[in-house]
């Protein structure tokens, strides 16, 4: 019997399994109302008739309020758009502000810069007018002074008495007073030749003592050439020597070892090897 009835299993299992699958009812017949009975309009122990009207009522509640959300997230962003709209305002109305106050103030600092300008320049004039009114005064005073000390008499005696009456080139000593402008031009002129002479005398000593000095640095070179030319002389020489000596030691050597060996009457093998090569 169980296994009929798991077999009768199977078999339904295995048609179900062949039936097509998602055909199901979604939605009956409309409810004819004339054919319902009684028991249409009965009403079952907490059956709830309101939930359409309360399912309308919570839906048009949520529309109410996404709407006054969505109102009041509008005019959150609109009053920000307005406080960030006068607050650009502001700001472009402050760097207006503090822009023209930098202009005037760099205009007046250009107005200040112009006229320190002007006033020290006014003053530089001033300063070099009076600079130069000070020095014509200084001049024309120098002058003055000058044309009194040549032109006074207590001042500039005559000096032409003091000459002799024997010859132009003689003076008369309880007569002197003092020499002529020629003769004291003379003795600058004869003053400066000196120095002069004297300056060319210094340079030449100083271009003797610049060639001197040359002279003994070449002769120094020259000098140490010669002597690094002698030790390298002395160098190759001592090496040549070194070399013969060398060669002498090697056939000294060579020498006392043959000595050696003709000593003990060594017999050398060419010797043995002449036996037996003659033509009789």
């Amino acid at each position: 019997m169980e296994a009929k009835e798991m077999d009768s299993t199977k078999h339904t299992l295995f048609q179900q399994m062949k039936a097509p699958k998602n055909n199901a009812i979604k939605m009956d017949d409309p409810i004819d109302v004339c054919s319902c009975t009684v028991s249409s309009v009965q009403k079952f122990s907490g059956e709830d008739r309101q939930y359409k009207g309360r399912k309308k009522d919570q839906q048009r509640q949520m529309r109410e309020w996404c709407s006054q959300q969505l109102t009041e997230k509008e005019m959150k962003t609109s009053d920000l758009k307005d406080e960030e709209t006068k607050y650009s305002e502001y700001v472009l109305a402050e760097d207006a502000l503090r822009a023209n106050i930098e202009n005037e103030e760099q205009h007046e600092r250009i107005e200040i810069n112009k006229s320190v300008q002007y006033e020290n320049l006014t003053q530089s004039n001033t300063l070099r007018e009076f600079s130069r009114n000070e020095k014509m005064k200084e001049l024309h005073a120098d002058k003055k002074m000058i044309s009194h000390l040549t032109s006074d008499p207590f001042l500039s005696e005559e000096t032409g008495i003091s000459k002799s009456s024997i010859a132009e080139h003689r003076v008369r000593p309880d007569h002197f007073k003092g020499f002529s402008k020629t003769q004291v031009r003379c003795i600058y002129e004869q003053n400066e030749a000196v120095i002069k002479a004297k300056n060319r005398v210094k340079e030449t000593e100083r271009l003797e003592e610049i060639n001197w000095t040359e002279h003994q640095k070449a002769v120094q070179h020259e000098m140490e050439e010669a002597e690094l030319q002698h030790l390298q002389n002395i160098k190759n020489t001592n090496d040549v020597q070194e070399q013969y000596l060398t060669k002498q030691r090697i056939e000294q050597k060579e020498k006392q070892d043959k000595m050696k060996k003709e000593k003990l009457g060594e017999i050398e093998n060419g010797f043995f090897q002449g036996f037996g090569t003659s033509c009789r």
